[in-house]
């Protein structure tokens, strides 16, 4: 089902899933992943993938975060969007300070992942890290160049960026060379 051009997720309230013996039923967490080089390895949360993708889907036996350039597990990258099912605030609640000193996320995928399974969805996106300064240039510049009603005045925006620049450069360059000469003169 769809609202608009977007997805939405529907849960039939006319029907139950139970298990025969009783015990609740665990859904698998899924996460978007990304392929990504491991030179990165040290910035970002990764899975570890069991098996060969299918259907634009992976199976996920735990996660990272942070590993360190040589030592990611794969080289799918955590994207930051999930779908978790409620006992992922048990797990939070049962993790010790990890990476960092802080609690974190991806610790918690791991441990939902080991005990019940999850699900990575590939994701065909290119990752804009807007917690570095270029990243956020780069995001920036992509949703400004990406959208049709921004597109325009970005492009004149930037135009007059490199304009100005480019007068303050030759103004240097000008004002070097007469110093130079001055110099000479002397």
């Amino acid at each position: 089902m769809a609202v608009g051009d977007r997805g939405s997720p529907r849960f039939l309230n006319s029907s139950v899933v139970h298990r025969a013996d009783g015990r609740r039923l665990r859904r698998p967490a899924v996460v978007a992943v990304e392929r990504v080089g491991t030179e990165v390895a040290d910035r970002y949360g990764f899975v570890e993938a069991d098996g060969a993708e299918a259907a634009g889907l992976v199976a996920v036996s735990g996660a990272v975060e942070k590993p360190g350039i040589g030592n990611a597990p794969s080289d799918l990258v955590l994207l930051g969007r999930y779908v978790f099912p409620p006992c992922i605030f048990d797990d939070l609640r049962a993790l010790a300070p990890g990476h960092g000193g802080e609690i974190q996320l991806t610790d918690a995928i791991h441990r939902a992942a080991r005990r019940d399974g999850a699900v990575g969805l590939l994701v065909d996106h290119v990752l804009l890290d807007i917690g570095m300064p270029a990243g956020l240039l780069e995001a920036t510049a992509a949703v400004g160049l990406a959208r049709p009603d921004l597109a325009p005045a970005f492009r004149d925006a930037i135009r007059r960026m490199f304009e100005k620049q480019r007068g303050i450069q030759g103004a240097r360059r000008r004002w070097r060379s007469l110093l130079a000469a001055a110099g000479a003169m002397m």
